[in-house]
């Protein structure tokens, strides 16, 4: 016979461990792929973790629970919240105090940009495009509808009509 056991796929020893303690272990594991060694004592100083031991040590041991950054000071803006004065108030418009208004890019980003339309130029591309005219061309047999109402240009700008007027067999431009 072979060792003893009390369940099919082996021996069980009954343990107390608390559920949150489980829990966080648990996530701990399943988050940064370590987590303490359940079967150490709790009252041993030096604790060792299962899983990848290099990212424990490397997080200093944080469990999910436990943050390891630190809180980043903000960004200190410039204070005018005085909403009386009508010229000074910024309110939540302010600037950061670093904040730098730069329109133009610096020499390095424009010779990129250079290189990129070159490229688009190179490959046929026509960067200058105008804007078109809004127009719309009105396709109807008659000018007029049923009602004897004259068909109205539209809101948008400009309509070329290609309709008849009534008794006429040439297109209104």
């Amino acid at each position: 016979m072979g060792a003893p056991r009390n369940m099919l796929s082996g021996y069980v020893e009954q343990a107390h461990i608390n559920d949150f303690i489980f829990e966080q272990q648990r996530r701990t594991f399943v988050t940064y792929g370590y987590a303490l060694d359940p079967s150490l004592d709790n009252h041993q100083v030096t604790a060792k973790y299962i899983g990848s031991v290099e990212k424990a040590e490397k997080n200093q041991g944080l469990t999910v629970f436990e943050t390891g950054q630190k809180k980043t000071e903000k960004r200190k803006k410039f204070k005018e919240n005085d909403a009386s004065n009508i010229d000074g108030f910024l309110g939540p418009w302010a600037k950061y105090v670093n904040e730098k208004d730069v329109a133009k890019p610096s020499e390095e980003e424009q010779k990129e940009l250079d290189e990129i339309t070159a490229k688009s130029q190179k490959k046929g591309k026509q960067e200058e495009e105008k804007p078109g005219e809004e127009k719309t061309i009105l396709y109807v047999k008659e000018m007029y509808d049923c009602q004897g109402v004259m068909n109205q240009e539209s809101s948008c700008g400009e309509v070329d009509r290609l309709a008849t007027p009534k008794g006429s067999g040439d297109p209104v431009m």
